[in-house]
């Protein structure tokens, strides 16, 4: 009974993936690895915290940290806590 429903959520979030810049890596990574860790980890949390973590370091590594808002840094840094904390 489960299964109909998560296609169906699949296939609107696969719309959003034609509104990613793809030729901004810093973009384009962080939206491809969320949506590649989400199946491989049985997780939509993981895909989340993947692609909130790489999109803050993304934009900090590149030197535009200002094109990234606070609350992005500010769950990147609390989904990286809860990663290293939880071993």
């Amino acid at each position: 009974m489960v299964a109909p429903a998560l296609i169906f959520v699949g296939a609107l979030m696969m719309r959003a993936a034609r509104d990613i810049d793809w030729d901004d890596l810093t973009e384009a990574l962080p939206g491809f690895l969320t949506m590649v860790t989400m199946p491989f980890a049985f997780s939509i949390s993981a895909g989340i915290a993947v692609g909130f973590i790489t999109y803050a370091f993304g934009k900090l590594a590149t030197g535009r940290p200002r094109q990234c808002p606070v609350i992005v840094y500010v769950f990147a840094a609390l989904f990286i806590l809860r990663y290293v904390l939880a071993r």
